[in-house]
């Protein structure tokens, strides 16, 4: 694809123009859903709630692995 600008002329290949129309595609989805959210920002509403409990929950074990060798005996043997 040739594209003539001014005195010169750009020269495309089908690869470039392809990723030339992603970028715009997805250059637009990004502003469209920048001023979506800015919409919704503009549009909040002030929530006024408040907290009636809340607790924590302790949980002894551990989910990690034993290193302490408890598990697991070592054995040798002798070469030779």
């Amino acid at each position: 694809m040739e594209l003539p600008v001014g005195i010169t002329t750009l020269h495309f290949s089908r690869k470039s123009v392809y990723l030339l129309v992603l970028a715009v595609i997805l250059i637009g989805a990004g502003g469209y859903s920048y001023v979506q959210q800015g919409q919704a920002v503009d549009d909040a509403v002030a929530v006024q709630a408040t907290v009636d409990s809340a607790q924590v929950e302790r949980i002894d074990s551990r989910r990690s692995i034993d290193y302490s060798g408890s598990r697991r005996k070592p054995t040798a043997s002798a070469v030779g």
